[in-house]
């Protein structure tokens, strides 16, 4: 269950890096992807059975931004089609 609070905290994070200018987006999205996934790994706990599960964490992390950039930017192509 707790694989989905990083997989979230990237979803937001891709909401707000979309928002950025695209120059800034990719740093945001590295360094955003590092630090939700060292506070998912931290408020789920799983850093008491060891930090392997970090790596996991930051890797879902920014999978979770990819797929928010991925899904805004389709719903803005579709969006300037239809008008």
């Amino acid at each position: 269950m707790f694989e989905y609070v990083p997989f979230g905290f990237g979803l937001v994070l891709g909401a707000f890096a979309y928002r950025v200018p695209r120059r800034m987006r990719p740093l945001l999205v590295v360094l955003g992807a590092l630090a939700c996934g060292a506070a998912a790994t931290l408020i789920s706990g799983e850093y008491l059975d060891g930090w392997t599960s970090l790596p996991l964490d930051i890797v879902e992390a920014a999978l979770g931004t990819a797929v928010a950039l991925a899904v805004i930017a389709a719903l803005g192509r579709a969006r300037r089609r239809s008008r």
